[in-house]
C-alpha cells in the first residue's frame, strides 16, 4: 500500500548475492596480534607490548585456553645453570684483647627493706569473661604461664588480655 500510494515500483528480480567481505562480528583485541606469543612470553612483557594489563593477558590467555609454558620453561633452565658455587677460604677471626673488669664493691641490699619482684598479672580467655590471676616477673612471663595454664583449661583457646595488677607481697 505505502508504495502504490506513493509510486515507488517493486522491483521483484533477484540480485546478485554478494559476497560478504566482513570478517566476522568478534571484536578484535589488541593482543590478537601476540596470539602466537601467548604462553610463551611472559604475561607482563606482552602486556607492555600491547598496552595492556597483565591481568588482561592472563584473562585472554585463559579464555582461549592458552597455558603459561614460559613459567615451566624457566624453572627447567634456572635448575639446568645452578652450579655449586664457590667457596671463599675460612678467615681466621682475630682475637679481641682481653680485659679483666675492675671488681667494684655494692652496698649489700637490705632484704627488709625492698619490694619483692613478682608481680600479679590476670588473664582471660577469648569470648570468656571468667578472669585468673598469676604471678609472674614480667609480662613475657606472665604470657609464657597463662599459654601453659590455657592449655590444660581449655586445648586450643587462646589468651584474650593479660593485665598488670600490680606489686604481690608473697
Amino acid at each position: 500500500m505505502y508504495r502504490r500510494r506513493r509510486d515507488i515500483p517493486l522491483s521483484v528480480e533477484k540480485k546478485a548475492a554478494k559476497k560478504k567481505t566482513r570478517s566476522p562480528s568478534r571484536r578484535r583485541s589488541k593482543l590478537d596480534p601476540y596470539f602466537d606469543q601467548l604462553g610463551k612470553v611472559p604475561d607482563a612483557e606482552i602486556a607492555a607490548r600491547a598496552g595492556v594489563t597483565p591481568e588482561n593477558v592472563r584473562a585472554y590467555r585463559s579464555r582461549h585456553g592458552i597455558e603459561a609454558n614460559y613459567r615451566q620453561n624457566r624453572r627447567r633452565k634456572a635448575t639446568a645453570k645452578v652450579a655449586a658455587a664457590p667457596v671463599a677460604a675460612a678467615v681466621a677471626a682475630a682475637k679481641a684483647p682481653v680485659v679483666e673488669a675492675v671488681a667494684v664493691e655494692t652496698p649489700a641490699a637490705v632484704e627488709s627493706n625492698r619490694l619483692p619482684d613478682t608481680q600479679a598479672w590476670r588473664f582471660t580467655l577469648a569470648g570468656s569473661e571468667t578472669s585468673w590471676v598469676l604471678l609472674a616477673g614480667d609480662i613475657a612471663e606472665a604470657a609464657v604461664k597463662a599459654r601453659a595454664a590455657v592449655e590444660t583449661l581449655s586445648p586450643g583457646g587462646r589468651i584474650g588480655s593479660i593485665n598488670h595488677l600490680g606489686a604481690a607481697l608473697v
